[in-house]
């Protein structure tokens, strides 16, 4: 099994010692779209689709004035009075013109958006007072402030102007825009907590997910004995899948290990709407995740996918078998209804559980869909000859399924057939609820192009990381270089093109994972040899590769961005953001490590590491 990368595709090597070149090559879109649907289709393409369904399944703030003035003649004075009236709509203010003696009752709960707002007499023409409309509770928190509005000729209050409502933390205005108390985007990511273990055999922290409550769950292999905070962990033999969740502060809750004598691993874990975990992974030979073993007696590497609650204890699980070939999962996720989605690449025959599936070729994408319950909905295939991957999925808001891989030859994924311009391309799906292509794109030209990670945020953006080289067009005009090099790009849930980037500025890196926090901020982890600037001046790695933690802002400019390491080999694997902005990554390292709390030395081999950051 490839431990770090997970993926069988030629590795492209990163340096970061020069400003990479250009090159003329062209790069190249294709983009199909298709009528979105709520019923999937059965369908075989011959070479490059095909199709097995079981189940189809559809899937104004009112003002608050603040206060009166008036601005007549100089003679003109302000009072105020406060009283409780009897029912919400009472008036408990009183502005009174000092020349005429004329008193006004003012309501300042309601404004010019208020039921009782906009009739003759309400105020004087002239008389100006604050107003806010947003909570009560957020005025003059951060950025949040009062505007005014204008009493008009016809004796009504005119539109509050000049007001600061809150908005979502988007990092890309200095200051607290939700006025919440905390700008989540004004600090460096300042470390919160970190564990590093391992011992004389290799351990990988490979990936992190956050809960609602801001509990981290860890998904790691060992290969020898392990101690997560709640006390060793015996090896199986071979190497083991391990499992811990952690407090927001660190603190050890529980944490499982599973495995026999043979070689099991780990490639994602999610959190469900519910706080349920659903983990993917590969094994050899047996693996119990609690509901009795998972058997491989084919000698070649099978996929699991298992559900577990948020305690860690069994609800389901269920493995996927291509013998005499072999499954390799890419990435699995949870949509708002609890669906579970996985995708990845099989050799050979494959049954998800709506009917057998061939690989076409050297390999083919797979994607399949499951009920919360792990009932079988609907599986798809897509692939010729060459080879296909899918490297990573994730659900919006609403069910609809973003898949992200690397291809080569020609792949139709339900909407229409994409041509590889060379050796790898890039390629980006959304399927509907249903299962069925609504759009797809590729990018790339005759050079490697290769996807890592896939984010949706809130507001269903789609960030997509990778590694290229050659030339890339994602929308934005080609990024272009001649050596190994990371990119970024985010869309909009229509495909639309938003922002695209190569990473490290003066030199290059190697992005493996990315999320997205409660913010829209985007999130990367992976190594980076020598130098490489994301931004924010210059990161030297300390010899060999260091793991590094970069923050966008929704709008893909620098936030901050960190490096670990010595001058052994140090890596990122994964990487979370809470709901409150609050960071995680994981990975593996050789030689030190300093997380933000000191050195630690890996105790042999390589040691697993995760450690949180503030926003």
């Amino acid at each position: 099994m490839d431990r770090f990368r997970y993926v069988l595709l030629p590795t492209l090597v990163v340096a970061c010692q020069n400003q990479p070149g250009t090159t003329s090559a062209t790069s190249g879109i294709d983009t199909t779209t298709a009528t979105d649907t709520t019923t999937a289709t059965t369908s075989d393409s011959g070479s490059t689709g095909e199709t097995t369904i079981d189940t189809p399944t559809t899937g104004g703030p009112g003002s608050m004035s603040i206060g009166s003035e008036s601005q007549g003649s100089a003679t003109m004075a302000t009072s105020e009075t406060t009283t409780e009236g009897p029912t919400t709509n009472d008036p408990t203010e009183t502005t009174t013109d000092a020349t005429t003696g004329e008193t006004t009752a003012v309501d300042p709960s309601n404004g010019p958006d208020s039921t009782d707002t906009g009739e003759p007499g309400e105020c004087n023409p002239g008389d100006t007072q604050d107003c806010y409309s947003g909570p009560p509770d957020t005025l003059g928190v951060g950025l949040c402030a009062a505007g005014q509005q204008t009493c008009g000729p016809d004796e009504t209050w005119g539109p509050c102007g000049g007001e600061v409502l809150p908005t979502a933390e988007s990092c890309e205005t200095e200051g607290d825009e939700d006025c919440d108390g905390v700008d989540s985007c004004g600090s460096d990511g300042a470390q919160a907590w970190s564990l590093v273990a391992g011992g004389d055999k290799n351990d990988e922290g490979v990936h992190v997910a956050y809960d609602g409550a801001g509990n981290l769950v860890l998904a790691a292999w060992s290969a020898g004995p392990i101690d997560l905070g709640g006390g060793p962990l015996a090896p199986k033999g071979g190497s083991d899948v391990l499992l811990a969740k952690f407090s927001p502060t660190g603190q050890h809750l529980w944490s499982k290990r599973f495995g026999d004598a043979n070689l099991q691993d780990v490639r994602q874990v999610v959190v469900g709407p519910t706080g349920e975990l659903v983990l993917t992974g590969e094994f050899n030979g047996s693996i119990d995740f609690g509901g009795g073993p998972l058997s491989n007696g084919e000698n070649t590497e099978d996929t699991y996918l298992v559900k577990l609650t948020g305690d860690g204890e069994h609800v389901w699980s269920k493995s996927f078998s291509s013998a005499p070939g072999s499954v390799t999962p890419g990435g699995v996720d949870v949509d708002a209804s609890g669906n579970v989605l996985l995708g990845g690449r099989f050799i050979g025959p494959l049954d998800l559980g709506g009917g057998e599936m061939n690989a076409a070729g050297l390999s083919d994408a797979f994607v399949g869909k499951f009920t919360s319950s792990g009932d079988h909905v609907w599986s798809l295939r897509f692939g010729d000859g060459m080879q296909q991957y899918v490297t990573a999925l994730a659900a919006d808001a609403t069910g609809n399924l973003y898949v992200a891989g690397p291809f080569q030859g020609v792949i139709n994924p339900g909407n229409g057939q994409l041509a590889s311009a060379g050796a790898e391309d890039v390629f980006l799906a959304r399927f509907d609820a249903g299962g069925n292509a609504t759009w797809a794109k590729r990018f790339g030209n005759g050079a490697s192009q290769i996807p890592r990670g896939l984010a949706i945020d809130g507001g269903g953006r789609v960030t997509l990381v990778g590694e290229m080289s050659g030339s890339a067009d994602f929308g934005g005009g080609p990024l272009m270089t001649a050596q190994a090099f990371g990119f970024a790009a985010q869309f909009e849930s229509n495909g639309s093109h938003r922002w695209s980037k190569l990473l490290g500025q003066a030199g290059g890196a190697l992005p493996l994972d990315v999320a997205t926090d409660g913010a829209g901020n985007v999130l990367v982890t992976g190594n980076f040899t020598n130098m490489c600037d994301f931004g924010g001046g210059p990161l030297i790695s300390d010899g060999g590769s260091d793991a590094f933690l970069l923050k966008l802002a929704p709008s893909g400019d620098h936030v901050w961005s960190k490096h670990f390491g010595d001058d052994a080999d140090q890596g990122g694997l994964g990487v979370a953001g809470s709901a409150a902005g609050d960071v995680a990554f994981s990975g593996r390292f050789q030689g030190g490590i300093n997380l933000g709390d000191g050195p630690k030395t890996s105790k042999g081999g390589w040691d697993l590491f995760v450690a949180a950051f503030e926003p």
